[in-house]
Formats: C-alpha cells, structure tokens, sequence
C-alpha cells in the first residue's frame, strides 16, 4: 500500500509540473511505466503499464525467420507500418526491428513518440538511436523535424491524424 502511494504521489507531481501532459514516462523503485492520466468525476487517476528494461532482439519475438530475414535485409527501404489492437506488442516489435537494424548496419534512427516507451536512446551496435517527444505542434510537426536530420530510420510511435499520415507517406 505504502509504494502505491508513492507511485501515485510521483505521477500526481509530475503532472503538477507538467499538466499539458495526459501519458508520461514515470520510475519509481528502478521500474519504468507509462502512465496516463484518467481523470474521473471526483479524482485523477493514474493509470500505469510496466514498461520494458531492456530491447528484445528480433529473433526473440516469435516472428517467422523467413520475415526477420527480409526485415533485416541489408538494402530495405520504405514504410513498414506494424499495427494491432493494443498491448499486442505494435511498439515491442518496432522497437526491436529498430535496434536490430541500427546495430547491424550502423546509421542513426529518431523516434517521434508521445511518450517514449521502450529503452531505444542511444548506441545499439555501430549505431545511434535518439528518442524524441512529440511536443505542442503534434505529430505531424516532430515528423518534419525529425525528417530534416536525414536519420537512417525513422519510427512514428503513432499515426494519429491525416497530417501525420501524409508526413510518414512523405
């Protein structure tokens, strides 16, 4: 009882400070959530989902190795969209296909997510990940931002909007 106290005291702070904010990153004990923020007729609630320490490796995940070897293909290019209902494992898959990809062939991938879920930040391999947050000009803004910093890959957390949209198909 005493940590989910603590817990919801550090989510209600962080909201505090950042009330705009309606999911955030939050650690508490040495164990990252997201949490988002429902608010009732009464109260605010937080609701939490644990997030992952570390990135699976893509031949953990269960997808059939003819499909990891295409995916991982020296010269891939395009727009690979993973979707699913939610807490499939869409942002689990991207993640891993993202550093696998980075470490094997080197180059620097940026994320444009809203918030950052999986640990990507930084040298996978001779590569470089740079997590980024969407922030006040939304998805479709942090993807061209994003895009003028010519990354090797680039992962969209979300396709939330039309603009976003016509931005990944750009």
């Amino acid at each position: 009882a005493q940590e989910a106290k603590e817990l919801r005291d550090a989510c209600a702070n962080y909201r505090d400070l950042n009330p705009l904010r309606e999911d955030f990153p939050i650690r508490h004990n040495k164990i990252s959530y997201r949490a988002s923020v429902m608010p009732t007729i009464d109260e605010t609630v937080f609701v939490l989902r644990r997030l992952a320490e570390k990135i699976k490796s893509i031949n953990e995940l269960g997808i059939p190795p003819a499909m990891v070897t295409n995916l991982m293909a020296p010269n891939l290019t395009g727009l690979l969209i993973v979707s699913g209902a939610f807490g499939q494992g869409k942002t689990t898959t991207a993640s891993s296909l993202v550093a696998s990809r980075i470490a094997k062939y080197g180059g620097v991938a940026v994320t444009v997510e809203d918030p950052p879920e999986q640990p990507l930040h930084g040298r996978h391999g001779d590569g470089v990940c740079y997590q980024t947050w969407v922030g006040p000009g939304g998805f479709g803004h942090a993807c061209r931002q994003a895009a003028r910093w010519a990354p090797s890959i680039m992962f969209l957390g979300e396709i939330r909007d039309s603009e976003t949209a016509i931005e990944a198909l750009r």
